[in-house]
């Protein structure tokens, strides 16, 4: 779990491209949603593979409280 603040600029390119695919949308057009998203959340998660982003989570707030 990491917060904004900790993250690259190339991890936010990387989930804006991740998101990008999955909404079937130009990563280009995306960018700046995404980097509004990534800033509002209070955490982020990524799920990497074999040194690869294949997936990411951002939460508001705990799940568990």
């Amino acid at each position: 779990m990491e917060t904004p603040g900790n993250l690259r600029a190339s991890e936010v390119e990387t989930i804006n491209t991740l998101a990008s695919l999955g909404f079937g949308q130009d990563a280009r057009d995306m960018l700046e949603d995404t980097q509004r998203h990534v800033e509002g959340a209070d955490y982020i998660q990524q799920a990497h593979e074999d040194g690869e982003t294949v997936g990411f989570a951002l939460y508001r707030r705990c799940l568990w409280r």
